[in-house]
């Protein structure tokens, strides 16, 4: 009989010896999958943006304050439009503006598409999108007057160069350059913040460059077919100017020139056809 014993607890021991040194082996898988030196590498790279200045500081500012009530926009785009004559034009008295650091004009307009690129990841639930997007629209319209302005004074200007190009046109191509790759997005948000902003800016602007123009105009008609009802609203908005225009430029150079015709079929065809109440 107590040989039997023995050998019962032998086994017991046995057993019990195992089943450590197989949760022993758990944990250890267990610690080597949540050790942080075999986690795997982001998805997404953020590309290097350079190091911090002051132009990137002030711009920033600007368009984090903006967020917060349209009611400052005004004084914010006058603000924006000062920083950007002070990177684009000589000054008038070198001796009163001595800085620190000297921008240029592509300084200014890579920290503004920088800026503005930020919008295109909010959610239309978010009123401070459509806000953004107002500014955007404000800042560049100034600013295009303004260097109307100085581009045609009053003394007697070139009336044969119908649409000058200044700084705040090669500003608006490259914010729009920046946009238009994004019509194309997997991102529905992506998608909607994208055309919503060159619709926004064709409707606010008085003058587009003829290329540039082509270029909205190919990329809101494909918008058209997109599968969310938001994007196709907006693709909408824009294309209603862009006909309203071509039509225009028909009737004054009595041209054969469909462009206007195919954007008012397509639009028309839309609005009778289109599954959704928007």
């Amino acid at each position: 009989m107590p040989g039997r014993v023995s050998e019962r607890r032998s086994v017991r021991s046995a057993r019990s010896s195992a089943a450590i040194s197989r949760k022993s082996s758990i944990q250890t898988l267990k610690s080597r999958a949540s050790n942080p030196t075999r986690t795997s590498s982001p998805a997404v790279d953020i590309p290097d943006e350079g190091p911090t200045t002051s132009l990137r500081a002030q711009l920033c500012s600007i368009f984090a304050d903006a967020q917060r009530s349209t009611a400052l926009h005004r004084k914010l785009v006058i603000t924006l439009r000062k920083i950007q004559e002070a990177c684009c034009y000589e000054p008038v008295n070198p001796r009163k503006q001595v800085r620190e650091e000297s921008f240029e004009e592509d300084d200014f307009n890579n920290e503004f598409g920088r800026c503005a690129i930020r919008i295109l990841a909010v959610k239309k639930s978010e009123p401070v999108g459509d806000r953004m997007v107002r500014f955007l629209g404000l800042s560049l319209k100034h600013a295009t007057e303004k260097d109307n302005a100085i581009a045609q004074p009053d003394t007697g200007a070139d009336a044969t160069e119908s649409f000058p190009e200044t700084p705040s046109t090669r500003l608006t191509s490259h914010v729009v350059s920046i946009v238009l790759p994004l019509l194309h997005a997997k991102d529905k948000v992506v998608r909607f913040r994208s055309t919503q902003i060159v619709a926004h800016l064709i409707n606010t602007l008085d003058s587009v460059d003829d290329e540039l123009f082509q270029h909205i105009r190919m990329g809101l008609l494909k918008r058209l077919r997109d599968k969310e009802p938001t994007v196709r609203v907006q693709a909408v908005y824009g294309l209603g100017r862009i006909a309203f225009e071509a039509d225009e430029d028909a009737e004054d150079e009595d041209s054969d020139d469909d462009s206007a015709g195919g954007v008012l079929e397509k639009l028309l065809d839309v609005l009778q056809h289109d599954p959704s109440a928007d």
